[in-house]
């Protein structure tokens, strides 16, 4: 059996559901919520955030920096796969 996750741009569709996921109440102060990561991944320079995606529901998030990147905008429509 496999597991098949991928990793998704957030858009529309898929921001809220990223934004509401938490961790452990006992691993809480030790990461900023997802909410305030994809805030900064939005408004500062070189920081991508990305929806871990299991078949169609989202279970994690990841941020990092790239050295390139647009400009953020506007969320866009997820693309369909």
């Amino acid at each position: 059996m496999s597991i098949r996750v991928r990793l998704d741009d957030l858009c529309q569709e898929t921001w809220e559901a990223v934004a509401e996921l938490r961790v452990a109440d006992d691993q809480a102060d030790l990461i900023a919520s997802n909410l305030y990561s994809m805030a900064e991944g939005r408004s500062l320079p070189g920081f991508v955030t990305r929806a871990v995606m299991h078949d169609e529901r989202a279970v994690g998030s990841q941020h990092r920096y790239v050295e390139r990147v647009s400009a953020p905008g506007r969320w866009t429509a997820c693309s369909s796969s």
